[in-house]
Parts: C-alpha cells; structure tokens; sequence
C-alpha cells in the first residue's frame, strides 16, 4: 500500500466547517504544498476527549491509497470498547447491528479535514461474525461493506493489534466469496436484462444497460480479486490495482466509456455482452460462484 506522506505530529485546528467556499479551497490547496502530515493518534486524542478509551483507530480512504487530489479529507475511525452514548458535535448513521446508532464526527487536523467515523467493538465485531455462521446469516449493507473494506485497505494509527486481527477475521471469512457471489448475481442480471434490450432493438436503452452490465461484471471481478470497495468513481483506479484478468484495465475504461457504440450501438452491445459472460464465467470456474 502506498503512503504518500509523512505522519510527525502537527498542530491541530479543530473545527466542523464547511469546506465548500472556494476561500476553504484555496487555504486547504496551499497548505498542502510539498508533503503535509497526516495526524498521529496522539493528534486525535488530544482533539476528541471521547476517544480515548479506543481499543483501534485507523485511517482509510484515498488520501492513504495514494489515490487523492489537493482537496481530499482523510477517513478516520475510531473504535470504542463500548457505547459512548451522543458525543458532542457528531451526527449519527445507522447500522444493521443490535445497537445500530455509530456516529460521524467532522475535525480538521492542519492541511486535512477528517471525516470520523465512531463505532464499537461490538458492533464490528458482529458484522464480522456473520461470516462465520450459516449462509442464512449472512449479510451486510452498504455501510457495512465500506467498514469492512476500509478496514482491510485501511493504515492502524491505535491499537494495531485489534486492527490486524479485525483485518484477518474478515480476509479468513466467508465475506470475500459472499461478496463475489452477490456481485456476481447482480451482474448476470443486469446483463440478461441488456440482452433482452439488444433482442428487442432498442439500441439506446441497449448500450446504456450493456455499460452497467459490464460494471457490475468489473466489480465482481474485482472483488474476486480481492478488492471490497464500493465506491465507483474510483473504478479506474481500483482496476490498475486490481488487474482484470483478461481484460486490459485501458480496453475495459474504453468500454466503460462507450467508445465504439454510438457508431454501431447492436454490434458494441454484443460485444460487451459476450465480453460479460466471459468475465463472468472465469470468476464461477474459479469457484467464486456460491
């Protein structure tokens, strides 16, 4: 994993601003010149009171990828050994867990604006252990499935110990085929449904379903490759480093952006198509499918 940048302790302007004026664009933008520190645990401690009885507090997201422009905040989270109860200044999401409230927490920490999010081992922890249950119990939601990822990619700045054993408890799961599969489904459905578009001639919805056809295929493919994430608009990326197996990251980012099909939409539909079935077919032979 690639880490752009050095992380020594720095002074901390803690605050929950906005950054959208462009006046907070051009300050972030120049305190970014050369390489600028990511915060330390003893950074974000002496930020948020609350947080010190973390087991774990990680970082994740594109600024530790290597993935991030000049404007990019980084993704904090924060794990307490047990509910908080409301913590000052956060606004909260929910979970599909027993105790489903974690909360979202803004800071600023020198040239990066943070967005935190506060959970508890327990509420990990139980999502991770559905994975060792039946298939019945097997289940995830988005929010979820980003936990999960950003866990895996993620860089420990506290309790590296709970981290690396989080980290290997969900690699060692039966998540990864899990999310295959369900990739998998959703792909093949979404290209039976181009293939009833193309076998009726309506070329336009036809290329337009072919391309989400072959981007739930992609992800799939990804995900069998062992990449989690579920945000799209780093497909390009996730695709250089995660390899699609017979397919050429530039060929499939061509695909992706319709070159070829205003020209002939029927014979670009079936191309990209049977290119699907073939993606689709590698990831069930090599077991994936389940």
């Amino acid at each position: 994993m690639r880490a752009p940048y050095s992380s020594p302790t720095l002074a901390i302007s803690f605050g929950a601003g906005s950054d959208s004026s462009s006046t907070n664009r051009e300050r972030m933008l120049a305190s970014r010149q050369g390489t600028p520190a990511l915060p330390t645990a003893a950074d974000v401690f002496a930020a948020f009171e609350a947080f010190r009885p973390a087991v774990s507090m990680f970082m994740a997201g594109s600024v530790i990828l290597g993935w991030g422009h000049g404007t990019s905040d980084i993704d904090l989270y924060v794990v307490l050994p047990e509910a908080s109860g409301p913590i000052e200044g956060a606004y909260t999401r929910t979970a599909s867990t027993t105790d489903p409230t974690m909360y979202i927490v803004l800071g600023q920490f020198g040239a990066f604006r943070a967005d935190i999010e506060v959970w508890t081992h327990e509420q990990i922890h139980e999502v991770i252990d559905r994975f060792y249950g039946p298939p019945a119990a097997r289940a995830a939601d988005r929010t979820e499935q980003d936990l999960l990822n950003r866990l895996v990619t993620g860089r420990p700045l506290h309790g590296d110990r709970w981290w690396s054993q989080a980290r290997t408890r969900i690699t060692e799961s039966s998540y990864p085929a899990w999310l295959v599969g369900r990739r998998l489904s959703r792909a093949r459905s979404a290209t039976d449904s181009a293939a009833r578009w193309l076998d009726s001639g309506s070329a336009v919805p036809a290329v337009l379903a072919a391309r989400e056809a072959f981007t739930c295929t992609v992800e799939a493919v990804l995900a069998a490759g062992g990449d989690y994430s579920v945000n799209r608009k780093w497909l390009y990326r996730r695709m250089q480093a995660t390899p699609v197996p017979g397919l050429e990251t530039d060929q499939a980012w061509r695909r992706l952006c319709l070159e070829g099909a205003e020209a002939a939409p029927a014979d670009w539909t079936a191309a990209v198509l049977a290119d699907c079935r073939s993606l689709q077919d590698g990831i069930a032979s090599r077991g994936a499918d389940r």
